[in-house]
C-alpha cells in the first residue's frame, strides 16, 4: 500500500517526458537565404547588394529593349516618375488607326510585362 503513490508518479514522468519531446516542427524554422551576405540581399531589396537592385538608368534600359520587340515603333520616349513610366512611341505616319491601336496595345503589354512595377502609360505619335 506504501508503493501505491510510485505508479501514478511514474505516469506523470512519463507524460511529462513525451510532451517535451513533441512540437518541435523544423518546418516552421525560417533561415536566411543563401545570397552569402545572411539573407541583407533578400531582406532589403533596395539596396545595391542586391542582385535585382536597379536604378533609373537600367530600368529605362529594360523598357526601350521591351519596345525593341514591339514591330511598327520607329522611335520612343520614355519618362519616369516615380511609380509612373510615361512612353510616347512614333509609328509610321501612313499607319492606320487600328495598326496605331495594335502597336500601343502591344508596347504596353511589353513593357507592363517587363517592368509589373510601374503604372504604364503609352501614347502614340
Amino acid at each position: 500500500m506504501r508503493r501505491l503513490w510510485i505508479i501514478p508518479l511514474a505516469v506523470g514522468v512519463l507524460c511529462l517526458s513525451a510532451a517535451a519531446c513533441g512540437g518541435n516542427d523544423a518546418s516552421n524554422k525560417q533561415y536566411y537565404g543563401n545570397d552569402g551576405y545572411q539573407g541583407l540581399s533578400n531582406s532589403n531589396p533596395g539596396l545595391p547588394t542586391n542582385p535585382s537592385f536597379h536604378t533609373y538608368n537600367d530600368d529605362v534600359r529594360m523598357i526601350y529593349r521591351a519596345l525593341s520587340e514591339v514591330r511598327g515603333i520607329s522611335g520612343a520616349n520614355v519618362v519616369l516618375n516615380g511609380p509612373n513610366a510615361h512612353i510616347a512611341i512614333r509609328v509610321a505616319e501612313s499607319a492606320t488607326a487600328d495598326e496605331k491601336d495594335r502597336v500601343r496595345t502591344q508596347a504596353y503589354k511589353a513593357v507592363s510585362n517587363m517592368m509589373p512595377r510601374y503604372h504604364v502609360t503609352v501614347t502614340v505619335r
